[in-house]
Order: structure tokens, then C-alpha cells, then sequence
């Protein structure tokens, strides 16, 4: 047994509607891409570097941004860089590039937050590096990678407004 391919039922769909009245309508259905958005630690120091160990995975889609908090190790005596990362879809290129608006907020015990933002493009299996955070020769660097997903999502049914 086959399956049907979306395009045709979504036109199957929308041709079932045209009899429906629209004050009770079934909510519409559209097929939306979303950004499964990897992001990882990466600290560089003296030239070289090193993973921090710590990823995290978030979705982003047109009408739900993401939030990731990292803590990652800072130098032998304990210390720790808490990394808040924010990115939002803001819109799919020609090409077919997710444009994200990201932006960070990196903290070190005992000193003032250090903010960043950067708006990045990812191609499907797209990845680039966004700097977060420095210290006198070390870096952190968040690398994300980026992969384009369709996602079928219900919307609310519209609403028509007072009676008149």
C-alpha cells in the first residue's frame, strides 16, 4: 500500500474546505520548516582547541524561538561561564538559508555580562562558529549546526469578529 504524499492532501484538504461554511471551518493546516539547531562548547586558547563536552539541541520555528543555557568549565580553579543562548527564525532566504537571529548572554562569577548577537545563515546541514565570551587569550565559541525540518502544524481557526 502506498502513502499519499503531502502535497496532495493538502489539496485534498483545501478542496474539502470550499463547502465548509466558514464560521466552522476546520482550523488550516500549512507545512512550516523548522531549524533543528545543535550547539556545542568549544574553548580556544593559545591557537588550539578543545570541546568543552557540553551540547545541547534545540527546534526553532517561525512562531516558537529557543532558549539553551550552558554552564561550561573555565580554567582549573572551578570557575564556570554561564551561557544563555537565544535564536528565533526570522526568515527563509531564496536560497532556501534559515536567517537566526541569535544572541547570548555569558556571565563569569564576580564580573559583568558579556553580550553578543549575530545574525547567522544556514543552508540545510549549515554550521558556523558565534564567539561568546573572552579572557585575555581564551575564547568561548559556540559552533552550531543547522538542519532544515517540515513540519505539519495546525493554526488557530480565525476568528471573525462580533456578530452584527
Amino acid at each position: 500500500m502506498r502513502g499519499m504524499k503531502t502535497p496532495r492532501v493538502l489539496l485534498a484538504l483545501a478542496l474539502s474546505l470550499t463547502g465548509v461554511p466558514y464560521g466552522k471551518a476546520t482550523p488550516p493546516v500549512v507545512v512550516e520548516t523548522d531549524v533543528l539547531l545543535r550547539v556545542e562548547a568549544l574553548i580556544v586558547e593559545n591557537g588550539r582547541s578543545k570541546t568543552a563536552g557540553i551540547s545541547r539541541e534545540a527546534e526553532i520555528g517561525p512562531s516558537h524561538p529557543s532558549a539553551i543555557d550552558l554552564v561550561v568549565p573555565w580554567g582549573t580553579d572551578g570557575a564556570t561561564v554561564t551561557v544563555q543562548f537565544g535564536a528565533r527564525l526570522s526568515s527563509l532566504a531564496r536560497g532556501g538559508e534559515a536567517v537566526l537571529l541569535c544572541e547570548s548572554s555569558a556571565t563569569r562569577s564576580g564580573r559583568a555580562p558579556v553580550v553578543a548577537s549575530r545574525e547567522i545563515r544556514l543552508a540545510d546541514l549549515g554550521s558556523c562558529v558565534f564567539e561568546v565570551f573572552g579572557d585575555g587569550e581564551r575564547r568561548l565559541l559556540l559552533t552550531l549546526q543547522g538542519e532544515q525540518v517540515a513540519r505539519v502544524v495546525v493554526r488557530p481557526p480565525v476568528s471573525v469578529g462580533a456578530p452584527v
